[in-house]
């Protein structure tokens, strides 16, 4: 998070895969229970999903660019990237409080056969050029 912070200049936020909607237009909602008030246009302080105790941070965001990211591997040598559109924040009861669905312009096979793992960063605009130089600088060279 913060390495795609400190190469954006954007604030972070780590999600996990959470519902394909369409594979064939790549959308799905990536999902986490709380989020920096900072980061989003508008936030609601709710209960935590899985406990239902405590409290979580409900981003709210407008339509935009956003961008997923994802280093790993043994040396952090493969990596995923994606430029996404966010088409609205869901409300899902069932799911962590904030919710994105997003159309990513990379396919969903990345997520079904041969993710990374499950955390992944989100960053608001399309930073997928400058990401993957800077991956590639630091030695990542096998795209997933």
């Amino acid at each position: 998070m913060l390495a795609v912070q400190a190469a954006t200049g954007e604030m972070t936020f780590m999600a996990n895969p959470s519902k394909i909607l369409d594979n064939a237009s790549h959308e799905m909602v990536f999902a986490h229970c709380t989020i920096a008030p900072a980061m989003t246009n508008r936030y609601i302080v709710r209960d935590h999903y899985e406990s239902l105790s405590g409290v979580a941070v409900e981003g709210i965001f407008d339509p935009m660019d956003m961008t997923v990211v994802k280093c790993g591997g043994k040396s952090m040598e493969r990596f995923f990237i994606s430029r996404a559109s966010l088409l609205e924040c869901t409300t899902n009861p069932n799911m962590c409080r904030t919710q994105l669905y997003l159309r990513l312009d990379e396919p969903l096979d990345y997520f079904l056969e041969r993710s990374i793992g499950n955390h992944h960063v989100i960053v608001r605009g399309n930073h997928k050029q400058r990401l993957e130089t800077v991956l590639r600088m630091l030695g990542a060279n096998a795209r997933t």
